[in-house]
């Protein structure tokens, strides 16, 4: 993801390109980060495409750590 800044706050999460939606029920089921799937190389992989944590922070942990990495802008956005 060279290029792309890293979010730190909800405007990030809103303002990137890759976020398909977010969810904050901070206090019930936590913060899910849904990313859209076009920026996932899912051929033959069975993956999780959202990132979970109780606070904001927590699930930006999960995407730095289970997602970011893997993903890459979609064809058309190169």
């Amino acid at each position: 993801m060279n290029g792309y800044k890293f979010p730190r706050t909800y405007a990030d999460l809103k303002a990137a390109p890759w976020c398909d939606s977010y969810e904050n029920w901070a206090g019930q089921d936590g913060v899910f980060i849904h990313v859209d799937l076009d920026w996932l190389d899912l051929e033959g992989v069975d993956r999780v495409c959202s990132a979970h944590g109780e606070t904001l922070k927590e699930a930006l942990r999960d995407l730095k750590a289970e997602l970011w990495h893997d993903m890459r802008p979609p064809t058309e956005q190169n």
